[in-house]
């Protein structure tokens, strides 16, 4: 593998760059970069700075097909690769990255095992994922790794992600996934907070915008709007399972604790299995309020949104104060999984307006052990 960029560090420490522009940057053939332009790899108290920077069409490209033998030959990180290394992007902007390969994740950015990552005021237009293959969890325009014993915190406040697709992924705009090493050494759980952001016409088989495995969520005054996630070969009916596809049109999100507050909306996201807004999988805690869900379609079970629970993970859920309209389909709030009861999940002094169920899954709230 090539794991050099422009800017190559495998022992950083501290750095800042500031107010620099990379363009037409390609890297092409049959080698496996990491870090079009830059990569950095350090330990606990490496950190990196990047503000006022351009990244305009950077691109990895490996076409050539090959079989998959180490995780060193997965392209990540058009634009920046990142080992254990602490980010904070303010004020950058992220244009048409891209990377072509059978196995690729981090269309923009790729970072592993950091304990902090910071994204501000910032934005991300037109990058993607061109994959041959579907490999979970690959995918994300921004994709971050967490690892065992190294959980990961992360902030986006005020970015704009438009465009973005990971065509054999999860997580069109953000990805946050863990790997442990062996089946005793459980993921620890990262956290993501995202406020005052927006994602649009984002794609992805499950999660257009977002999908985290292993993640406790927060978000606040974010809009989701006109996001998919799509399988374009498979019939929704085989897929109404959590792993399924064409799952979670805005949001995928396995395992751990999600707070969707103040000024969070979702409209017009679609699934073409299940929750065409948001997909939740045995979450320890929901916390849902003030919320506004408009016109999320998806054929299966819950255009809205979708809460599952096959393990006894969930200790309580909560959905209130918001507003429910304009839903068809598959109706609009659907609790699923076989520990999944009505009493676990209260629903209070929320509005529900011009929604309606046409398939197996119908009405406002449907229930299915």
């Amino acid at each position: 593998p090539v794991f050099m960029g422009l800017i190559y560090s495998p022992r950083a420490s501290r750095h800042t760059i500031s107010a620099c522009s990379f363009d037409q940057i390609v890297y092409q053939g049959e080698c496996t970069p990491k870090g079009g332009v830059i990569h950095f790899e350090g330990g606990d108290s490496t950190t990196l700075v990047v503000n006022s920077t351009t990244f305009a069409d950077v691109r990895l490209v490996n076409s050539v097909p090959y079989v998959l033998i180490s995780t060193d030959q997965i392209l990540n990180g058009a634009a920046l690769y990142l080992l254990h290394v602490s980010l904070t992007i303010d004020s950058c902007t992220f244009v048409r990255n891209s990377i072509l390969s059978p196995f690729a994740a981090g269309a923009a950015i790729y970072a592993r095992a950091a304990s902090q990552i910071t994204i501000l005021s910032s934005s991300f237009d037109s990058c993607s994922l061109q994959q041959q293959v579907s490999l979970d969890p690959l995918g994300g325009v921004v994709a971050i790794q967490s690892e065992f014993n190294i959980p990961t915190q992360v902030v986006v406040d005020n970015c704009s992600f438009t465009s973005l697709e990971a065509s054999q992924g999860i997580g069109g705009a953000i990805l946050g996934f863990c790997r442990s090493p062996r089946a005793d050494f459980p993921c620890t759980q990262s956290a993501f907070v995202i406020t005052r952001s927006v994602f649009e016409y984002c794609r992805a088989i499950n999660g257009g915008a977002v999908a985290l495995l292993h993640a406790d969520l927060y978000i606040n005054y974010t809009s989701f709007l006109r996001n998919s996630a799509r399988s374009n070969t498979l019939s929704y009916c085989s897929q109404l399972h959590s792993a399924g596809r064409g799952v979670g049109g805005a949001l995928y999100l396995l395992s751990g604790s999600v707070e969707l507050g103040a000024g969070t909306s979702f409209a017009h996201n679609t699934a073409s299995s299940m929750a065409g807004g948001v997909f939740i999988a045995n979450p320890s805690t929901l916390w849902i309020n003030g919320t506004d869900w408009e016109g999320n379609l998806a054929p299966g079970m819950a255009s809205g949104l979708l809460i599952s629970t096959d393990e006894l993970t969930l200790r309580s859920a909560l959905i209130s104060a918001s507003q429910f309209r304009n839903h068809k389909d598959a109706g609009t709030i659907g609790l699923a999984g076989s520990s999944m009861t009505a009493s676990l999940v209260s629903i209070l002094g929320c509005a529900f307006s011009n929604n309606s169920g046409t398939q197996s899954f119908q009405g406002i709230v449907a229930i299915s052990a």
